[in-house]
């Protein structure tokens, strides 16, 4: 080590985390995980620092010539920490896991969009789990038959890491919630994990990966004040978005912004959405009048901050492939006449008989609960409609999510996969 480099105890990370469900494990819930996202196992690809697809626990991967049938070949000396090799097996198991209606998966929505071979009629118990599109040719090679091409097939698998097929069938999904049964064959490991306190995770000294971790320990510790927590000592980094005080603070102190770095992250959007197989929003002009009513460059001068955010009038954020931004504003851009109209048009004229709405949010941070509040501003006062914010528990609002039970809400998407068809996904009937 360098002369100058911390003693051993003390090299070490602090991350902090907000949510606290009821597994650590990626493959038993992504929404309601606890400790801090965690995957024991290498998902097939994984992307590089400029955004590209690169080999992850998949040494290599083709494709028939229609797109439909894709063969990735795992690489033959990954192991899991107790020495047990990784297998096609593992992967098939996970995903007919994924599947498994009685499982109910908080993000087989995700997996299902990928148009596995009968996908839908093994998550909704037609058909069993052995019918699905995935097949393990041999201990090494793992096959996907799909419904339709799908040439971002290799980059979708950046998700989708591995359960050990031998340690679930022991010990049950849950196997990484204890210390004493968890496995891995990413370079970290479960060491202790104190609900409400904090998760722990150690380098895996039998990984045999090209990524090395080059600390000692990695702490998610617990908290709602992130922010606070930085300040204090208490973790070593935090992102945002931040409350409008924190952020506030952060850009009136010199110290705090030469700390700063900025990327576009998962080019996250947020966006509103309305049940719209029900009145009122079962009309287009409703929902293309809330569209209109709020002035997106205002919510961001005045309550995001220029340096936090933009206004989007897309899904797709700008700087992602094949996003377009400019040229959407003429229709979804701000205008208030034309937005009256189109509520007068669907019967509500003045917001007269228009029922009073709750706008759900996912226990959402203090910036987001005010760009909330903000647009509950813009339609009370462009369009005459009582709002009042609901900012749920997490695991309740993605139960209303993912029972498509919410009638209008907010929330946010970030890439899983480089492909303008990730987001554009959550506009299927059973999307997000």
């Amino acid at each position: 080590m360098p002369g100058d480099a911390a003693s051993l105890d003390q090299q070490y990370l602090r991350r902090n985390y907000r949510a606290e469900g009821e597994a650590i494990e990626f493959a038993v819930s992504v929404y309601n995980s606890a400790g801090g996202s965690y995957q024991s196992g290498m998902s097939l690809a994984m992307l590089d620092t400029d955004l590209k697809t690169a080999p992850g626990a998949a040494d290599s991967w083709e494709s028939s010539s229609d797109l439909k049938t894709w063969t990735f070949n795992i690489n033959p000396d990954l192991a899991w920490s107790d020495g047990t090799p990784v297998t096609a097996d593992d992967y098939v198991y996970t995903w007919q896991y994924y599947a498994d209606p009685e499982h109910a998966y908080d993000f087989a929505w995700y997996f299902g969009s990928l148009d596995v071979v009968n996908w839908g009629d093994v998550n909704s118990g037609d058909k069993p789990l052995t019918a699905l599109g995935v097949e393990a040719i041999d201990s090494k090679t793992l096959v996907f038959e799909l419904d339709a091409p799908a040439p971002y097939t290799p980059g979708f698998m950046m998700y989708g890491s591995p359960l050990a097929k031998h340690q679930a069938e022991e010990f049950g999904p849950y196997y990484n919630n204890d210390p004493a049964t968890a496995i891995s064959f990413t370079p970290w490991i479960l060491e202790e994990w104190i609900p409400n306190q904090h998760a722990v995770f150690v380098p895996n000294m039998n990984y045999n990966g090209r990524l090395k971790p080059f600390i000692e320990k990695m702490r998610n510790v617990f908290g709602e004040r992130r922010f606070d927590q930085y300040l204090a000592g208490e973790i070593d980094t935090v992102s945002g978005p931040f409350s409008p005080a924190d952020q506030e603070k952060l850009m009136n102190d010199e110290e705090l912004l030469a700390q700063r770095g900025v990327s576009p992250g998962d080019f996250r959007t947020h966006y509103l959405f309305f049940d719209f197989q029900s009145a009122p929003f079962d009309d287009v002009r409703v929902r293309q009048a809330f569209a209109k009513a709020i002035d997106r460059e205002a919510v961001i001068d005045f309550v995001v901050g220029n340096s936090a955010g933009v206004p989007s009038y897309g899904i797709l954020m700008a700087g992602f492939p094949d996003a377009v931004t400019d040229d959407l504003k003429k229709y979804q851009g701000f205008d208030a006449d034309t937005a009256q109209k189109l509520l007068a048009d669907a019967g509500f004229a003045n917001g007269d008989g228009f029922p009073k709405l709750e706008l759900a949010l996912r226990q959402e941070t203090p910036l987001r609960q005010a760009v909330a509040d903000a647009v509950a501003s813009e339609l009370k006062r462009n369009l005459n409609i009582d709002v009042t914010i609901n900012n749920m528990d997490r695991k309740t609002y993605m139960a209303g999510l993912n029972e498509q039970s919410l009638q209008f809400a907010m929330v946010s998407y970030g890439f899983d996969y480089v492909d303008a068809s990730n987001f554009l996904s959550v506009f299927k009937t059973d999307g997000r």
